[in-house]
């Protein structure tokens, strides 16, 4: 009972400061989108993604290391910080520097708005629940882009787009297979992935799920609703498959 409490007191406070973290990368793109309105803050923002860029390289290498050097050692003890999560968050600031250097500044710290609660909450949901859910939670992820894409646009760029989709979901459902024939494990060296004994047919359900939509978004992308409309059910689809799981744990 006192170790249960233990762990649930320590994931209470790990999803405190994955989010504290995501607020805190929000502040500092809003930082950046206001000294991007001047020339020479617009210059100091270029410069800044560099030394993103590097921090993400050194941060990516330490994690490599500090993954490698635990990997021959007890990891059942409950830690705050590991080698994953400094892993994560050096590729979060090294695409972010990228991106800053190749896009337009404003753009991409729109788009950051987004990409930095939506990590926290998958890397969230990574911790918390079944790990068949959380590819199932990619597979819907990507999905759910391609929509939005579809339904922000009727042209050439909505059907690729949900062709984009349709490839994402194939793609995911070989990986299942994969999956289920190897239980739980991948390639010839049998590199686990998924416990032993999982259930796959709620994955199966979800690439499903995903392939007819993005089908449907092929279809109809030249409706200017469609797309709106198979965003609301995928994202209805997902919040019933996240009860799913919870449920299931209990």
């Amino acid at each position: 009972m006192k170790n249960s409490r233990k762990k649930t007191d320590f994931i209470a406070n790990k999803a405190m400061c994955i989010f504290g973290l995501a607020i805190l990368g929000i502040l500092a793109l809003v930082g950046i989108s206001r000294a991007a309105n001047t020339a020479s803050g617009y210059l100091a923002v270029l410069n800044l993604a560099w030394v993103a860029i590097g921090l993400g390289v050194i941060g990516l290498v330490c994690a490599v290391v500090w993954i490698l050097r635990d990997k021959n050692r007890d990891t059942e003890a409950l830690r705050y910080f590991s080698g994953i999560d400094l892993g994560v968050i050096s590729l979060l600031v090294l695409v972010s520097g990228v991106l800053l250097r190749i896009f337009d500044v404003l753009s991409v710290t729109r788009i950051l708005y987004i990409v930095f609660p939506a990590c926290a909450v998958l890397y969230l949901v990574f911790i918390l629940l079944p790990r068949i859910f959380f590819l199932q939670t990619l597979l819907c992820g990507g999905t759910l882009l391609c929509l939005w894409v579809v339904s922000r646009s009727v042209t050439s760029k909505a059907l690729i787009a949900a062709i984009a989709g349709i490839v994402l979901a194939v793609l995911f459902g070989v990986f299942f297979l994969l999956l289920q024939r190897g239980d739980g494990t991948i390639g010839k060296s049998r590199l686990p992935i998924l416990e032993k004994g999982e259930e796959y047919r709620p994955a199966f359900v979800s690439v499903l799920v995903c392939a007819v939509l993005a089908i449907l978004a092929a279809i109809l992308y030249a409706a200017f609703a469609a797309g709106s409309i198979l965003l609301y059910v995928l994202c209805g689809y997902l919040f019933i498959l996240t009860v799913y799981y919870i449920v299931k744990l209990m």
